[in-house]
């Protein structure tokens, strides 16, 4: 997260409505396993949209190969 006025709980949530599952350290920081049977692409959007709105910054270290574009 990069900002304080989102929630991260409630951002989690959205990704877990994509059908991923979250985990948080509760300190704004929290991971995103999106299952292989997942599209990736509302996913990656949604993560895009937020980055690009400066609520929150991302890395994708371990990819699937049906999950790069």
């Amino acid at each position: 997260m990069t900002d304080d006025v989102n929630d991260a709980p409630i951002l989690r949530e959205l990704f877990q409505d994509l059908g991923c599952a979250t985990a948080g350290t509760g300190s704004g920081y929290f991971v995103i396993d999106v299952p292989v049977h997942v599209d990736y692409a509302p996913v990656k959007r949604q993560l895009d949209d937020y980055a690009y709105g400066g609520i929150l910054d991302y890395a994708e270290p371990c990819l699937s190969t049906r999950h790069q574009y």
